[in-house]
Parts: C-alpha cells; sequence; structure tokens
C-alpha cells in the first residue's frame, strides 16, 4: 500500500518561461512549499544555467507581512493575473532577461528534496550572450541567418561553437538543477 498523505510533502509545481526567447525557453520544477522569493529566483535561474551573480527584481512588490507578524510565503508571491493564472514576474538588471513563473499547482511527494526539475524545453542560453537580444543573434548565428556585425566575428562564431538552441537534456539538467 502507497505511503498516507500524511507522510507526503507539499511543493509547488511550477512553470518558468523566459520572455522573449525563440525558440521558447522553458522549464516546470517542483520547489518546497516553504522556499523563499530567492530560492525562486535562484531555481529559475539554475534551470537555465545562469552562472555568476545576476541582481533581480521581483514584481510586484514583496507582499506584506502576514498578521501575525511571519514573512509572507512564496504562494503569497504569486498573484492572479487579468486570466486568474498566479504569476510572479522576475527582472534580471544584469542583462535584461524576464522571467514568468507560473504556479500550475500543490502536488504531494514521499521523497523529501529542496527543488526537482521535471521537465524543459529549449536550451539555455549561452551565459553572457548578453540578454535577449544576444541570445536572439546567437539563435540567427546557428540558424545561418544574418547576424549584428558585431556578431558575426570569428570569436563570436567560435564562441557560440555547436551550442544548439533547441536541444535540452532533461537528466543533464537535473544534474546540475536538483537538490
Amino acid at each position: 500500500m502507497g505511503s498516507s498523505s500524511a507522510s507526503q510533502r507539499a511543493y509547488l509545481d511550477v512553470q518558468m518561461t523566459l520572455v522573449r526567447t525563440r525558440p521558447l525557453v522553458r522549464r516546470r520544477f517542483l520547489v518546497r512549499v516553504g522556499a523563499s522569493l530567492a530560492e525562486l529566483c535562484r531555481a529559475c535561474q539554475d534551470s537555465v544555467q545562469m552562472i555568476g551573480s545576476h541582481d533581480w527584481l521581483a514584481s510586484p512588490d514583496a507582499p506584506s507581512p502576514r498578521e501575525n507578524g511571519s514573512p509572507a510565503r512564496l504562494r503569497d508571491y504569486f498573484v492572479a493575473d487579468a486570466n486568474a493564472i498566479p504569476t510572479v514576474r522576475l527582472h534580471d538588471f544584469t542583462e535584461g532577461w524576464d522571467f514568468i513563473a507560473i504556479l500550475k499547482g500543490t502536488v504531494r511527494e514521499s521523497a523529501s528534496f529542496r527543488r526537482r526539475l521535471i521537465s524543459g524545453q529549449g536550451a539555455a542560453p549561452l551565459d553572457d550572450c548578453g540578454g535577449p537580444n544576444g541570445h536572439a543573434a546567437c539563435v540567427d548565428l546557428v540558424r545561418g541567418r544574418a547576424c549584428l556585425e558585431d556578431r558575426s566575428s570569428d570569436d563570436f562564431v567560435a564562441w557560440v561553437g555547436d551550442w544548439d538552441p533547441d536541444a535540452f537534456d532533461l537528466e543533464r539538467a537535473r544534474e546540475d538543477f536538483d537538490r
């Protein structure tokens, strides 16, 4: 017989999309219900292998502490948009990336973990590519389309290498993401 729901832990099921990417870069992961907003930001970054320090802003502004004075829960940051979809929008000041994290629901798992990658599509952008515009230039180069002049140098071509914007290896990504 399976374990009772009392012995199972609750996790938020989050779908994260990196805005202004073609092909679409999307990840879906579970994060513990007790996670902080900072942990959600780190999970979004880690899911697309962003390296280094990025300064982030969550929108809307942080909710106020609850009436008992305890800090707001991660779930409290997910605000329904016009379509009643619970969403957190994150903006990276370092390269201009925007993430949209959508709360798909709460799931129960018998395993204990901080976060777990469930699925994804599209390759992570190359680190320090210059945000959405730099990512688009990398995709254009790989696809054989014209690039901006400063992005067509031999150094840029060598840097992009054999990167495939459509590739996503779930097992490999889990090695770096799951905790």
